[in-house]
């Protein structure tokens, strides 16, 4: 793994909440983390290298995913997080970049689609073109 200067591992605990002081238990703070940051992983750990809901509930730096998540308190509460994140549709959210699960704050949608977004013309079956091009016209 490369070596990340500690400053800028500091600077990453503030930003990602990755502090015992910082860790969140609301959806609320899930939504201004990502409003704040402009787009967070949902259940990821830190052997992704980048910002998690996961990772902030626990805060902490060094996260892994418990090999038993279905008992695990952290995984349970980020998983309910995620929920009632996508439930409130403050934040978009979605499977974007790899497959991996994310949210996104809504100024950041363009951008996410001009580079990861495909045509209709490829993922659209000819029913659904129809539909879209009613609710167009609406």
């Amino acid at each position: 793994m490369k070596y990340i200067p500690e400053e800028i591992e500091v600077y990453r605990d503030l930003k990602w909440q990755r502090e015992e002081t910082l860790k969140i238990d609301k959806a609320i703070e899930v939504e201004s983390l990502i409003e704040d940051l402009g787009f967070c992983l949902t259940l990821t750990d830190s052997r992704t290298v980048l910002p998690s809901v996961y990772i902030a509930v626990c805060g902490r730096r060094d996260v892994n995913t418990p090999q038993n998540v279905q008992k695990d308190v952290e995984m349970s509460l980020a998983w309910a997080l995620k929920d009632e994140v996508f439930m409130r549709s403050k934040v978009f959210y979605g499977k974007v970049c790899k497959g991996r699960s994310m949210f996104i704050a809504p100024r950041l949608i363009p951008y996410f689609k001009a580079v990861y977004g495909v045509s209709d013309e490829n993922t659209l079956s000819s029913n659904a073109k129809k539909i879209l091009k009613v609710l167009r016209l609406e």
